[in-house]
């Protein structure tokens, strides 16, 4: 049995295994279920031995019915692929159904039958409007129908605002991630082209709730995956592995040239008032620096700030006004030396140990 014990652990890359049209559904064609199955089988061994974490099987059937509800041939249809992966793939290798829009009954059983670790899941709370209709959650009728078929280890990856799921109304969406929380989300997964957008939905969720992880939903690319996931905890991505664009066969090439190196070390001083502890966290592509790679460089600190104020330190001042400046120097040179380039002026070593040595 499959368990996705890497979620919220380590960042994941999950690659995204596409369908044809498949039995009763409107625009499904003889023969799409043996290309189907030839494709995922092709496109999950591509990702598995590419070095991603697992992928998502999911439907492209073009129109799709708003409730929670499936074709019993398109049912059977998934199930005989997913299983098809699962045997082409290794245990530690996780597999996600999703049949669109929201047959979250459908696809867990499936996942539950057929060697799944995880749903997709487009609406576990709330509702969002669709070309397809709107589309509502039941998380009462879809997770009792999950623990009556044994299904309580498939993990859930509830959209809370991405490509398939936007609130209908006014909540924010940490409001929304708290709710999909309640209700047995395992992670939630946002998605944004606009990069700061992106980063800042991330942000709300992880202020609010720190321990949920959360998996983007798209807009992943080898150019901005360093970027993207400096914050966020996995991605779906799909395109940028397809050799022929979208919906296109995955190619292993560029899957491994997806795949992130993760550098992470704590500094903890041997002396002083505030009990410090520093963390750099350095993500830079798998293939290693190239002219153009671009590396991202994260700082985080934590300290006890009673001693400071009983010495009668400004914290502001320490902090954002002193420190700044050459915590930047810092984390240019670090991010300079990942791409292959000269981290700096070599004076600045020297002025950075000066400052250290009276620096509180």
């Amino acid at each position: 049995m499959r368990t996705f014990d890497k979620l919220g652990k380590k960042k994941i890359v999950i690659g995204m295994v596409h369908l044809l049209p498949l039995p009763g559904t409107p625009f499904y064609q003889e023969g799409n279920v043996e290309r189907a199955l030839t494709k995922a089988v092709a496109d999950a061994t591509a990702l598995y031995h590419g070095g991603a974490d697992g992928c998502l099987i999911q439907t492209v059937d073009r129109v799709y019915p708003a409730a929670d509800e499936a074709d019993y041939a398109r049912v059977a249809a998934m199930a005989a692929i997913a299983k098809a992966v699962a045997d082409a793939t290794g245990p530690e290798f996780h597999i996600g159904v999703q049949i669109m829009l929201n047959a979250l009954k459908a696809s867990v059983a499936v996942a539950t039958v057929c060697g799944g670790s995880f749903l997709r899941c487009t609406a576990l709370v709330g509702a969002t409007l669709t070309t397809s209709g709107m589309v509502e959650a039941n998380p009462l009728d879809f997770l009792t129908y999950r623990a009556r078929i044994g299904g309580t280890h498939i993990k859930l990856i509830a959209e809370v605002n991405s490509m398939h799921f936007r609130w209908l109304g006014d909540k924010s969406t940490a409001e929304v991630a708290r709710m999909a929380a309640r209700v047995g989300a395992d992670a939630v997964e946002v998605a944004h082209p606009d990069e700061e957008t992106n980063a800042c939905l991330v942000r709300e969720v992880k202020q609010a709730m720190p321990h949920l992880p959360v998996i983007l939903g798209g807009h992943t690319n080898h150019a901005n995956v360093a970027r993207r996931l400096a914050e966020a905890d996995g991605a779906f991505v799909g395109t940028c592995l397809q050799g022929d664009g979208w919906g296109g066969r995955i190619d292993i090439e560029r899957v491994r040239g997806l795949e992130l190196h993760r550098i992470q070390f704590l500094v903890q001083p041997d002396q002083g008032p505030w009990l410090r502890v520093q963390e750099f966290r350095l993500y830079a592509p798998a293939a290693g620096p190239k002219k153009d790679a671009e590396c991202t460089v994260i700082y985080e600190e934590t300290y006890n700030p009673k001693p400071l104020h009983n010495a009668g330190y400004d914290l502001k001042e320490i902090i954002q006004d002193i420190r700044a400046p050459y915590m930047q120097i810092i984390l240019r040179r670090l991010k300079n030396a990942a791409e292959g380039r000269a981290p700096g002026p070599a004076k600045e070593v020297d002025e950075l140990k000066e400052i250290a040595k009276n620096f509180p």
